[in-house]
């Protein structure tokens, strides 16, 4: 599986005095198991928002509330799209006059 960009979207409601914050972070790595090759945790809009070439993607929500109404996630989507190799054992170019 090779690593690809990605698309998050989010369905989401928020109402006044909540919040919901979504974080993200990222690894080339195949294993995914060691926490030194992820990325930093950074900020994802909840609106929808491209993420680098990855191959193992970690997301993280905090839901907080002031007063009784809370933020909810009804769904999320992540869209990859896939990069593949132009792999070349010969090429013959030739001019035409």
């Amino acid at each position: 599986n090779n690593p690809s960009p990605a698309f998050i979207t989010h369905n989401a409601a928020v109402p006044a005095g909540a919040s919901l914050t979504v974080l993200y972070r990222t690894s080339l790595n195949g294993s995914g198991s060691s926490w030194d090759e992820w990325t930093a945790w950074s900020p994802l809009s909840l609106s929808g928002e491209a993420v680098e070439r990855h191959r193992w993607i970690q997301l993280s929500y905090v839901f907080s509330r002031t007063g009784s109404a809370s933020p909810t996630l009804t769904s999320m989507t992540v869209e990859h799209s896939v990069w593949t190799t132009l792999r070349i054992q010969s090429l013959c170019v030739m001019a035409s006059l």
